[in-house]
């Protein structure tokens, strides 16, 4: 099922980290959507957090898939948070 997908997709990213080719933008809004999905909004946000780090941009895509994972769980001052979050940098959902 859907956690199956988020468990595989966890897996691929650490391997890509450990042993590469990079993660990308790709890479990281395609688990964030799988996350999204299972209803796993916690693992949304420290992914959207995590890309930071890898210096890489969110996209439109991205903000959107963690917004609706958290929408998706009721966690809507989360969702609210990081729209404002989105705000200044012209993010738009």
């Amino acid at each position: 099922g859907n956690c199956d997908q988020v468990d595989r997709a966890l897996a691929l990213l650490a391997w890509m980290e450990e042993v590469g080719p990079a993660p990308d933008i790709v890479t990281y809004n395609s688990i964030i959507a799988a996350c999204s999905r299972a209803s796993h909004w916690e693992t949304s946000l420290l992914l959207f957090n995590q890309m930071h780090e890898h210096q890489l941009q969110p996209d439109t895509i991205t903000c959107s898939s963690t917004v609706t994972s958290c929408e998706k769980a009721s966690m809507w001052r989360e969702a609210l948070i990081l729209m404002e979050e989105l705000r200044p940098r012209g993010l738009r959902m």
